[in-house]
C-alpha cells in the first residue's frame, strides 16, 4: 500500500528503509564497529522495525484527508513521517547490542 501512495517500486521501497535503518544505527553509536554491532543485532532491529512500522500507520493517517496527493508530496510527508524513528532509542537495547563481540569466521 505505501509503495502504492509513493508510486515507488518495492525494491527501492525496501532500499529506503534500509538506508534509513543504517543511518540510525550510525546516529546511535560512537564508532564504526558500534555501528556495525547496532546493524547485526536482530532484536534491536525487531524492536526499531516495530517503531517505524507505527510512523507508517501515522503517515496513513496523516494522507488521509487529502483525496490526491502528487508523488512529490506523498514521499515529503512519508519521509518527515518516518524520520522521526531516529529521535526513538532503547536504552536497554542499545546497550545490550553494544555488549555484544562481533565475530568473524575465516
Amino acid at each position: 500500500m505505501i509503495t502504492t501512495i509513493l508510486k515507488i517500486s518495492k525494491e527501492h521501497y525496501e532500499t529506503t528503509i534500509l538506508s534509513i535503518w543504517l543511518q540510525w544505527c550510525m546516529r546511535h553509536s560512537f564508532s564504526i564497529i558500534d555501528s556495525q554491532k547496532l546493524v547485526c543485532n536482530q532484536t534491536l532491529f525487531n524492536w526499531w522495525q516495530g517503531q517505524y512500522r507505527k510512523l507508517e500507520k501515522e503517515f496513513l493517517e496523516d494522507i488521509k484527508p487529502y483525496k490526491e496527493l502528487t508523488q512529490k508530496d506523498a514521499i515529503t510527508i512519508y519521509m518527515r513521517t518516518v524520520n522521526k524513528i531516529h529521535f526513538f532509542y532503547s536504552k536497554p537495547l542499545l546497550k545490550k547490542a553494544l555488549k555484544n563481540d562481533i565475530t568473524t569466521e575465516n
